[in-house]
């Protein structure tokens, strides 16, 4: 699959704003597609789609981490609900 520019152009993705380059969201979309289509042009790989309960996931991961950390920065410590499931609130 050969292109004019040696790369595909992804300038009507996400579209963009008159003026401006587009949006921070718009342009790192830009820049992930990017990456994956010279991935698989320069590799000739298959693209594997991870699948929404990946990023899902992922997504649990860091906002856990996140919260972790803030609770640490205000003094406290979290722990997870299975291992005080047998203690009740009056």
């Amino acid at each position: 699959m050969e292109f004019p520019d040696g790369l595909p152009q992804l300038s009507n993705y996400g579209g963009l704003p008159s003026g401006a380059g587009g949006t921070p969201v718009t342009l790192e979309n830009r820049r992930k597609l990017a990456r994956i289509f010279y991935k698989l042009l320069k590799n000739g790989a298959e693209y594997v789609d991870q699948g929404q309960n990946y990023y899902e996931e992922q997504y649990r991961e860091r906002v856990m981490s996140n919260l972790k950390k803030r609770a640490a920065s205000l003094g406290f410590d979290l722990t997870p609900m299975d291992e005080i499931s047998d203690i009740t609130i009056a």
